[in-house]
């Protein structure tokens, strides 16, 4: 039997290593996508009529920046969150602070460093990697951010921006107030790493190791986009979920100048190497299978309606939260009735933010 899963994001600014902490990401700090699955379209279809009828929307589509705007459309949020729950749908949620993402790619690539050999500090670095995040996350200015991000968007095979990231980090973390003596030892292995990778392998393999690959849209490239990798976590999560994925058909929202990048990251997760697969609890990427991946208008397929409404209410939540604004009471049911349905794989939000904005979210549980 074929399944469906609908995705749609809100808060896509972008190339996160150019539109970077200085620029606050073009005034969008925070990313979501949500995705949305269901055995058969009918009553999804039906639910999403009913709405219309019901609210009386002249639109000619299910927008969430237009429910979140009219303080009586708002109770459509709980009222799909409550739909899918009680139709046992799928709701699959990636939730995303840009510049803690950046800190993540750094600490990934310049810390832990897959390419090292395993060791007792490169397991405590992988276990303790979230705190480390966070501590760099906290000191790093956006000066700092700004060096980094230009290495990680640099266009040929020039390796001395890999230099330049290496003694940014380093100044960094001297100023930790913890592991700051570890992890400098470590950032020195890694580049003795990357200086033996140069020399003997070349400039171009030492940039495919040392930088995080970069997304391309025909001739255009970028160096971060957080829609190639929520999505590539969300197909891990829907791999974990489903036992066939030749029987998934996965049905994004059209993104134009984001679709090419979008496509081949579905086409090449399935392939990622094992040693570089993430170790997650609620993602599977060892995949048999390969789901059937394509483009289609929201106009078209209420279920991207739907994932919208999800994506824009998430997106704009932790917007809210990190900006201390009042929230409106709709935000606060949809998160609850989200959070009421884990530890379930099938329900939830993947959040990747530092420690203290998801503690702080998480208040709005008590």
């Amino acid at each position: 039997m074929t399944k469906f899963y609908f995705i749609d994001e809100s808060g896509n600014s972008g190339d996160i290593a150019t539109n970077n902490a200085r620029s606050g990401f073009a005034g969008q700090p925070f990313f979501s996508l949500a995705c949305i699955g269901v055995d058969e379209k009918e009553s999804i279809n039906n639910f999403a009529n009913d709405l219309f009828t019901k609210y009386n929307i002249q639109a000619r589509e299910l927008k969430s920046k237009n429910i979140i705007k009219s303080g009586k459309m708002r109770a459509i949020i709980p009222e799909v969150i409550d739909f899918l729950i009680h139709n046992k749908c799928n709701v699959l949620i990636e939730l995303v602070n840009k510049k803690y993402q950046l800190c993540s790619q750094i600490v990934e690539y310049y810390i832990v460093c897959p390419y090292l050999e395993c060791s007792i500090v490169g397991y405590w670095l992988k276990y303790s990697r979230r705190r480390i995040c966070d501590l760099l996350y906290n000191k790093i200015d956006d000066d700092q951010l700004n060096k980094i991000s230009n290495g990680f968007c640099s266009q040929d095979n020039d390796v001395s921006c890999i230099d330049v990231i290496f003694d940014v980090v380093f100044d960094i973390v001297s100023h930790f107030p913890l592991f700051s003596f570890v992890l400098k030892k470590r950032i020195c292995k890694v580049k003795e790493l990357f200086n033996k990778v140069k020399s003997e392998k070349g400039h171009k393999e030492a940039k495919k190791r040392f930088l995080p690959l970069p997304d391309y849209s025909g001739e255009k490239k970028y160096g971060m986009l957080p829609s190639v990798s929520s999505l590539a976590n969300l197909y891990g999560r829907i791999n974990r979920i489903e036992d066939d994925l030749s029987s998934v058909i996965i049905i994004h929202d059209e993104q134009n100048e984001f679709n090419i990048p979008l496509s081949t990251i579905m086409d090449t997760t399935p392939n990622i190497s094992p040693e570089l697969c993430p170790v997650t609890s609620f993602a599977d990427f060892n995949f048999k299978e390969e789901a059937t991946f394509q483009f289609e208008s929201s106009l078209n397929e209420y279920g991207i309606q739907l994932a919208d409404i999800l994506a824009g209410t998430f997106m704009r939540l932790a917007l809210y939260s990190y900006n201390s604004s009042e929230m409106h009471p709709e935000f606060i049911e949809a998160y609850r009735k989200i959070e009421s349905c884990a530890p379930s794989m099938n329900i939830g939000i993947n959040y990747v933010l530092p420690t203290e904005e998801y503690e702080k979210i998480g208040e709005l549980l008590k």
